[in-house]
């Protein structure tokens, strides 16, 4: 019953559409991350977005999926599966492609549409929660932009025919350099989200024991900022600003004296500003397991990871470095919980001058974990012939 209450609340929500569709090129899967993959297409080639979470719903394909239901008698929890596979069938598009790589029906959609072109561009680490026996029961999808060559190796290996590497959509736009002479000293990239339930492996993960990484870790980081007497930025994830904040706050709760507020700042993204323009104002950024932290690489900024989620989880997935294995220990990345260590990695790390960290980095073949083409001009021309490919010369 709770079910079907919320099910009517969401398509009370949803905009209706009341024109009939007609057929496209191209059709974005998920609005978000589309404003990424536009600008990739060609003006020449019409392109529509699947809005994938209920934001819009076509009046008339609703109905065609309504007869399907009684007539077939899908369990509502499909119902609204089969109205995008009916969305995809009416729109007849050449090519699909999503900027939602964790999103695993849009894998499978391409055993029911063999025919059509499917391509996924990697946002994220998020392909980190996806049961490799999962994947291995797919038929696989045609294209797959990745950040880099280890990620290019493993999805190729489970998920698509074809890999390209393109380095990160969002983090390609931007300059490596910052033109400012004189830069913060440090900043954490928070992993935070308001969960009401976390799934790892189609297993079911307490919340607290999710973020009990922050738990450990963030106080030993203000501890040590305080000795060093610099302050400690945390650059915010979500919308939620206040609830995010005394997530921190209550993590710190027993260092923050009234002394020490001083030492402690908080950054969030805007409109005019992006979290890429906000690290780029630091010396160092710090990271857990943020896709952020790894594309942070790619700045003169540098960059210390403290992969230790994967120890709560007990599973190698949340590993620096990871799919491909690594030691577990560098010149700026543990998975060691101790104190000493963690100090001595903070330590380090500011000490080395940007030239020493690059060089450094440079040794450890950071490339190969993250690739940096600025204004995406690989991606565009990868995209570019495949839809010459499969959109013009189909047609003819």
């Amino acid at each position: 019953m709770i079910r079907f209450y919320n099910f009517i609340l969401r398509l009370l929500k949803a905009k209706w559409i009341f024109k009939i569709p007609s057929t496209t090129d191209i059709l974005i899967y998920d609005k978000v991350g589309s404003e990424n993959i536009i600008p990739l297409i060609n003006k020449k080639y019409n392109y529509e977005i699947l809005n994938s979470r209920f934001e819009t719903i076509n009046f008339f394909i609703f109905f065609k999926s309504l007869a399907t239901f009684f007539n077939y008698k899908i369990q509502l929890k499909h119902f609204y599966k089969n109205y995008l596979i009916k969305f995809i069938k009416v729109r007849k598009p050449k090519i699909i492609v999503t900027f939602i790589d964790n999103d695993f029906f849009f894998y499978s959609l391409k055993k029911k549409f063999p025919e059509i072109c499917f391509i996924c561009i990697q946002n994220g680490l998020s392909a980190n929660k996806i049961s490799k026996n999962k994947l291995l029961k797919m038929k696989k999808i045609d294209f797959f932009f990745c950040f880099s060559e280890i990620f290019a190796i493993y999805y190729k290996k489970f998920i698509a025919r074809k890999t390209h590497i393109i380095g990160s959509l969002k983090c390609n736009k931007y300059r490596k350099k910052n033109l400012k002479k004189t830069k913060n000293k440090l900043i954490y990239i928070s992993s935070y989200s308001d969960f009401k339930k976390y799934t790892f492996l189609n297993t079911n993960i307490p919340v607290e024991k999710v973020f009990k990484p922050e738990l450990k870790l963030l106080p030993i980081i203000y501890n040590f900022c305080l000795k060093q007497k610099i302050p400690l930025s945390i650059l915010l994830k979500t919308n939620q600003i206040n609830k995010e904040k005394n997530f921190y706050l209550r993590i710190l709760k027993n260092k923050l004296k009234i002394i020490n507020f001083k030492y402690l700042k908080f950054y969030q993204k805007t409109k005019a500003r992006s979290s890429y323009e906000i690290i780029k104002d630091f010396e160092t950024v710090i990271s857990i397991d943020s896709a952020l932290g790894i594309e942070a690489i790619n700045y003169d900024v540098k960059s210390i990871f403290f992969s230790i989620r994967g120890k709560f989880f007990k599973n190698e997935n949340f590993e620096f470095g990871w799919p491909k294995k690594i030691k577990k220990e560098g010149f700026c990345w543990t998975n060691n919980l101790s104190e000493k260590k963690i100090n001595h990695l903070l330590k380090q790390n500011l000490n080395l001058t940007l030239k020493e960290w690059k060089y450094k980095a440079f040794q450890n073949n950071f490339k190969r974990i993250m690739f940096y083409d600025y204004k995406n001009r690989t991606a565009k021309k990868i995209f570019k012939n495949i839809t010459l490919d499969k959109v013009i010369l189909d047609k003819k």
